[in-house]
């Protein structure tokens, strides 16, 4: 059985709660050895007093991006029968979600977030995101460095998507449908 150790950044010791995205290294009830504490440089601590081990995380957008393979005939079944990971990547954990970006042309699913916003940004490429309301459709074209903060509980899917490369913040859990829902 690991023992318990203290952190050898700031000296407390790890509640065995932590979820193992959120600290490389560690599984659950696993906080042993403490020099894995920290592993990566791009991982530091933010509130040491407090004595918890939170962690301010530094990501390069260009290195995670670079390590995608651009997925060229994106459509919405994919979601439920096709592998398309090497197009996708999560960059960092955030809240209950994560940060995620991807590379990809053409559709996808239908998808909504029950429990939070999603926010989209197109760092390069097009697409057409759809927000399905209660009047129906509504369609916002997005170019190279716009955004749109898509609200909790609305289906939305992407739709003519032109080596679109695009990050989102997204919160679990994610809600898929090859149909369009009813609202």
């Amino acid at each position: 059985m690991p023992r318990k150790t203290a952190c050898p950044v700031h000296g407390a010791s790890h509640r065995s709660g932590w979820r193992p995205r959120q600290h490389p290294g560690h599984s659950k009830g696993d906080i042993e050895p403490a020099e894995r504490c920290h592993p990566a440089p791009d991982y530091v601590p933010f509130d040491t007093s407090t004595q918890d081990c939170y962690l301010a995380m530094k990501k390069s957008l260009t290195n995670v991006l670079s390590g995608l393979k651009h997925l060229p005939d994106r459509t919405p079944a994919m979601a439920f029968e096709g592998d398309a990971s090497e197009a996708f990547a999560e960059v960092a954990p955030y809240r209950d979600g994560a940060v995620y970006v991807s590379y990809y042309s053409g559709s996808s699913e239908w998808e909504r977030h029950p429990n939070g916003d999603e926010v989209v940004m197109v760092l390069e490429g097009t697409t057409t995101v759809i927000l399905l309301g209660n009047a129906g459709e509504e369609r916002f074209s997005l170019v190279e460095q716009e955004l749109i903060v898509i609200p909790k509980g609305v289906w939305h899917r992407f739709e003519g998507s032109d080596r679109l490369k695009v990050m989102t913040i997204t919160p679990q859990p994610t809600e898929h449908s090859l149909d369009t829902p009813t609202t």
